[in-house]
């Protein structure tokens, strides 16, 4: 017969092992893939343990069970997370590797927690795509005018360059929206209210032989604009 300090030490053990058990079961489930096989395949724990007539039972069952749950819940996480980001045009690969323009066929349980997590991060934010373009991994855009006075995308690096940067309500048209850096903007057509302005004076001095004087504000953005004739 075991002593009372004996049956307890047992009891203390047994709980210990099967409390470490399953945070290793959770540990693998942060980055495990789905290649490696299940985790119901990687338990190496067998029977039951049982001490006290059922009052303290521990048994391997219990654990086949949590790693089969915990199976299901990886597949179904990943799978939910990688078609939600492909929905707003973020695209990961199997490699962590990840594409705003060009989806390919991936297994999202092959995928890797961190990098679904790093396609969070990373899915609306302009400051990733332009650090990739920075670096030339999107390569430098140049833009040039056109004889009929429309911007068109062009190669030629003769041409003035323009770089991605955040989009702001005055830059949009009334009434577009579009998400930058986890903001939803509503253009207010001010870019284009200000540019239409100004072609027109521009075009009505030089309808009656006049030069303008611009006055701009301190984020240099025309204030005022006089005529002034020879």
């Amino acid at each position: 017969m075991w002593s009372r300090r004996e049956k307890r030490a047992v009891c203390r053990c047994a709980a210990g092992s099967f409390a470490a058990i399953l945070l290793c079961i959770g540990m693998a489930g942060g980055t495990a893939r789905a290649s490696e096989g299940s985790r119901r395949q990687r338990l190496i724990s067998r029977g039951a343990v049982s001490y006290g007539g059922g009052r303290v039972v521990i048994d391997a069952a219990d654990l086949a069970m949590l790693a089969d749950e915990t199976d299901r819940l990886e597949l179904s996480f990943k799978t939910d997370l990688f078609q939600a980001l492909a929905q707003i045009g973020t695209y990961i690969r199997t490699d962590g590797g990840l594409s705003h323009d060009a989806r390919t066929e991936e297994d999202p349980t092959q995928i890797a927690f961190r990098d679904l997590v790093n396609g969070i991060r990373q899915s609306q934010s302009l400051a990733h795509l332009a650090d990739t373009q920075a670096s030339g991994g999107a390569g430098p855009l140049f833009y040039k005018f056109e004889t009929n006075n429309l911007l068109e995308t062009t190669g030629d690096d003769t041409g003035m360059p323009v770089y991605i940067r955040p989009a702001t309500e005055d830059n949009l048209s009334a009434g577009t929206a579009a998400w930058a850096e986890g903001r939803c903007l509503v253009g207010n057509g001010s870019d284009n209210y200000y540019f239409y302005q100004k072609g027109f004076i521009e075009g009505y001095a030089a309808k009656v032989g006049a030069r303008v004087e611009y006055r701009y504000d301190e984020t240099g953005r025309m204030e005022s604009a006089r005529l002034v004739f020879p």
